[in-house]
């Protein structure tokens, strides 16, 4: 996203999971005229059991949305700004979701993946 959304110019930041693998989070981070994207460093499901207890030994942390299927891993994103046009920016990110075919279909981690290797 370039920070244009729903045609209101707005502050965005947050965290969620994008592109392929699906192993690290990635901060939205806005800047003066930029947003930019980094890596926010490896979801805590992406992590080998071996890799976990390296890290964490015992006390592995488990938050209380952890999901059965995908873990830690969520997308939480703001956007700040008035007269937004709400339905607008949801279908917009809508449009940015794979589709149940694409998920079902398994191969979905072969798509072209548009954000920097990190």
């Amino acid at each position: 996203m370039d920070g244009q959304v729903a045609g209101v110019c707005c502050p965005l930041q947050g965290h969620c999971v994008a592109g392929n693998p699906q192993q690290y989070g990635i901060v939205f981070q806005p800047g003066r005229d930029i947003l930019a994207t980094v890596p926010a460093g490896l979801w805590v499901s992406a992590l080998s059991e071996e890799e976990r207890f390296a890290y964490f030994g015992n006390d592995v942390p488990k938050p209380a949305d952890w999901d059965e299927q995908w873990g830690d891993r969520v997308n939480k994103l703001v956007f700040i700004g008035v007269q937004m046009d709400r339905e607008e920016i949801i279908r917009t990110l809508d449009e940015t979701l794979l589709t149940d075919t694409e998920m079902v279909a398994g191969n979905w981690r072969e798509l072209a993946d548009p954000l920097p290797k990190f």
